[in-house]
Formats: structure tokens, sequence, C-alpha cells
């Protein structure tokens, strides 16, 4: 039972779940971080995609898979992040 409770799956989840609070703590009080609503928005992208990384690497095990299919994977999530916030440009209006 030791085991299972201090495996490294289990310190993921804990790590994932301590994110999705923060983040929706942030969420819900605008102004918390940052001044700015684009600078909490891109920093809630930043750390869901964060996220995303982990469960893909961990969950999904691709952090043990060829070379060439963990830097598309790790490609994936930074270009689809970068491109969200891109998007969002500093319009959000709260």
């Amino acid at each position: 039972m030791r085991n299972l409770i201090f495996s490294k799956e289990t310190v993921i989840w804990i790590v994932l779940m301590l994110i999705s609070i923060f983040s929706w703590v942030v969420g819900i009080n605008h102004g918390m971080l940052f001044e700015k609503a684009f600078l909490e928005s891109a920093a809630i992208l930043i750390l869901a995609f964060f996220k995303v990384r982990l469960v893909i690497m961990h969950f999904m095990e691709v952090g043990h898979a060829p070379a060439m299919l963990r830097l598309s994977c790790e490609a994936w999530v930074f270009v689809s992040c970068i491109g969200l916030i891109i998007m969002t440009g500093g319009q959000v209006q709260v």
C-alpha cells in the first residue's frame, strides 16, 4: 500500500489536482495574480498545457516512446499553447 501512495503517478496526480485548484481560484478571483485579465488568462492557459504535458508524458507513457513521438507531442503542446495565447491577443475583457 505504501508503494501505491508514494508512487510517481500518485505524486503527479496530486500536482495535477493542485494546479487545477490554483487555476480555479485564479479564475474566480479576477486580479489575484495580475492586474490585466490577458496576463491571468495566459497564465491559466500555460498551467493547463503544463497539465496536458504531464498527462501525455506520464499517463499516456509517451515519455518512454521513441524520440520523434516525444518531440512531436512536446511541439504540439508548445505550439497549441502559444497559438491560443496569441489568438486571445489581449482582447480579454472583464
